[in-house]
């Protein structure tokens, strides 16, 4: 998600040209997928999404573990349980 947070301008100008594109087929799918990526419900997903991911990743990574401690991964999770609660309860604030 990250990767695709970071070329997001790049996806958009991208679809922008093909959808100017002579060949009909092209350019109405490219002015679809422009007209999803751009609405405020897509962004807004997206942040969200990259928000969490930034927060699970690590402990996706260390649950994945051959030498996975249960209690260790028990309290990873705990914590990141807790600090996705934080961000949600403080969510309005942010917006």
């Amino acid at each position: 998600m990250v990767p695709f947070k970071q070329l997001y301008v790049y996806v958009v100008h991208a679809l922008e040209d093909i959808s100017h594109d002579p060949n009909p087929e092209s350019s109405c799918k490219a002015a679809l997928y422009l007209n999803s990526v751009t609405k405020i419900d897509f962004l807004v997903a997206l942040e969200v999404t990259v928000t969490c991911f930034a927060y699970t990743l690590q402990l996706s990574i260390s649950l994945q573990s051959k030498q996975l401690d249960i209690s260790k991964a028990l309290s990873d999770v705990m914590v990141i349980r807790s600090a996705l609660e934080e961000l949600r309860e403080g969510a309005d604030g942010q917006l």
